[in-house]
């Protein structure tokens, strides 16, 4: 069997303050493509995503959690990086995208239109922070069971997400995640809050549903020129504009999606999303000596240039 190569998308959470600063400096395709994208953004939004993601006040550390302009940056970064892979050659065999990764995942298989795609990013990012209270999403590095077993995680949070057995994400109104973070800390358990203000993935966001409908009502999805899996949604064939908010609203199964889909392997996957967050999953899933290898470019280590050379080094031995 061929290996296949899949390219892999994040959602929210994976964006951080000076995401591919170094690769946008030292690599002029790269740097062509989120500028024609940010032009696009700027004029949907009134002022520069980039000038956001750049900002030399702001520093690694700080959360990078106004959805206003982290949503349209995470979707302009992967599919900024995606084209670019492309364009060396490197195509894809199969997207996956999870969560608002998806936006991105959907407009490299070319089933909806750059522009298109962005607009409805933003406007759903727009609707979001008008609509919803404040929220936020914890991940959480222990046994999944964790939810079920304790009350105070179970009934102040929704389960968001399954990465793999001992990863999950969850979600909630921001006051919640306080108290659930505190009890983490109490119970010695390993955790992380996401940069995020919306309880994505979760019934806190619901009242945002109806207005943003209207907005993507009509829009034509064409069929995927490459095969698209996803992490939220049960079908990939046969999408209406309903996918812009089911992958948002869906618990995410990443670990059930690479369960899946292990028929694939051998693989090589490439995570296009900022922070290389999928890549580090798929080590702990898959189990020892299993045949594939993960790539991802973009990391808060800066080896953005060095990362995708060993990606373009790898294509070339094959």
């Amino acid at each position: 069997m061929n290996d296949k190569t899949i390219f892999l998308f994040a959602g929210q959470g994976s964006q951080f303050f000076g995401m591919g600063r170094t690769l946008y400096a030292e690599n002029a395709q790269f740097r062509a493509e989120l500028r024609a994208l940010d032009d696009e953004a700027r004029r949907l939004l009134g002022r520069s995503v980039l000038d956001v993601v750049f900002d030399d006040r702001k520093k690694l550390a700080d959360p990078f959690d106004n959805t206003v302009f982290s949503h349209p940056a995470i979707f302009m970064f992967e599919v900024a990086l995606a084209r670019m892979l492309i364009e060396q050659g490197i195509i894809p065999d199969l997207v996956m995208g999870t969560s608002l990764g998806e936006f991105a995942s959907l407009t490299v298989a070319g089933v909806v239109p750059v522009e298109i795609a962005l607009r409805v990013c933003i406007e759903q990012a727009k609707i979001l922070a008008t609509r919803c209270n404040d929220g936020g999403m914890i991940a959480i590095v222990d046994r999944v069971e964790l939810y079920e077993e304790h009350a105070w995680l179970r009934e102040q949070s929704t389960l968001a997400a399954v990465n793999y057995d001992q990863h999950f994400v969850v979600s909630g109104p921001a006051a919640r995640c306080d108290d659930i973070e505190r009890r983490c800390n109490a119970a010695g358990v390993a955790h992380q809050r996401l940069p995020v203000r919306v309880a994505f993935h979760s019934r806190e966001i619901d009242d945002a549903r109806e207005i943003y409908m209207r907005e993507v009502a009509g829009i034509a999805l064409a069929p995927p020129q490459i095969p698209v899996v996803s992490a939220t949604m049960a079908e990939t064939t046969a999408m209406s504009s309903t996918v812009f908010w089911d992958v948002i609203r869906r618990p995410i199964r990443f670990r059930d999606t690479l369960v899946a889909t292990a028929h694939l392997l051998p693989c090589t996957f490439i995570d296009v999303s900022p922070g290389g967050s999928l890549c580090t999953f798929l080590k702990y899933h898959y189990r020892a000596g299993t045949n594939y290898t993960g790539f991802s470019v973009i990391s808060p280590f800066r080896i953005d240039v060095s990362s995708l050379a060993k990606i373009v080094d790898h294509f070339r031995a094959r």
